[in-house]
């Protein structure tokens, strides 16, 4: 019989099926733990990508809307500057 000590409490797991359970259960949580720690990386990163693509849409965007290269750096200047910012604090 095997006897472990839990908060100030005897438990006793004297079948080798509870052990079994256990194990399996404590390797399912790690397994879950993970899939969720990468998950949320994975979420974040397409959020990044989010942003990337939308700063470069609005840049393309002031671009086309004059030909004159002066009016293009003006407007395209304050946009980037924020982007680099926001991505730079992320």
């Amino acid at each position: 019989m095997t006897v472990c000590y839990l908060s100030g409490s005897a438990t006793v797991i004297a079948r080798w099926e509870e052990w079994r359970a256990l194990f399996v259960f404590l390797v399912t949580a790690l397994v879950t733990s993970q899939f969720a720690t990468v998950t949320w990386q994975g979420v974040e990163q397409a959020r990044l990508r989010e942003r990337e693509a939308t700063i470069l849409y609005e840049t393309g965007r002031i671009i086309k809307s004059t030909d004159r290269l002066r009016e293009q750096l003006v407007s395209v200047a304050p946009v980037l500057q924020e982007s680099v910012f926001h991505l730079g604090s992320a």
